[in-house]
């Protein structure tokens, strides 16, 4: 083999390295965009208004009286966007007694916030998540399995019923 043959030999290596990286990075897009469209109509849950409103508190005050049992990585992730559209954040009472509940509740109905707009943004960054943990499976498994076993792998868990349906939840279940 001469090194024009080498060279040919390893362009195409790159060139379907690069091709499958680009499959399974559209797989993993396809993932979250599915687990934003399956929630985007819906109700937040019990407490995905707790961990978005403790996230934002977070990044506001550098305070972690709000939820703090849950580590805060997942809940600052998810208000980072909250950052960019600033909604009011209210400091009364509950804030002060570290009532996330009610704090949640006036940060999302009672302070003039759109707070579908809100639980979206915090959704979708959510949903980054899990396309990154899509991502990630394809990575291992490619290096355990070879490509077929890593693209098999990476679409059995961009369309599991049960990983779509946490990947776009404020919660730390997916994080």
């Amino acid at each position: 083999m001469n090194r024009q043959d080498a060279v040919r030999v390893v362009d195409r290596i790159f060139a379907k390295r690069a091709f499958v990286t680009f499959i399974a990075i559209l797989l993993a897009a396809l993932h979250a965009a599915l687990a934003i469209t399956a929630t985007i109509e819906k109700s937040p849950t019990f407490d995905e208004p707790t961990h978005l409103t403790a996230g934002y508190s977070y990044w506001l005050k550098n305070d972690y009286r709000l939820d703090p049992e849950n580590g805060n990585w997942p809940a600052r992730w998810a208000a980072l966007p909250l950052l960019l559209s600033r909604p009011s954040f209210p400091e009364n009472a509950a804030w002060k007694q570290g009532d996330v509940g009610r704090v949640s509740e006036r940060f999302l109905y009672g302070s003039g916030n759109n707070s579908d707009r809100v639980v979206l943004l915090g959704r979708s960054m959510m949903a980054v998540v899990g396309a990154g943990l899509c991502l990630l499976i394809f990575f291992c498994s490619n290096r355990l399995f070879g490509t077929i076993g890593g693209l098999i792998s990476e679409l059995l868990a961009v369309f599991d019923p049960n990983l779509l349906a946490h990947s776009a939840l404020v919660t730390v279940d997916v994080a």
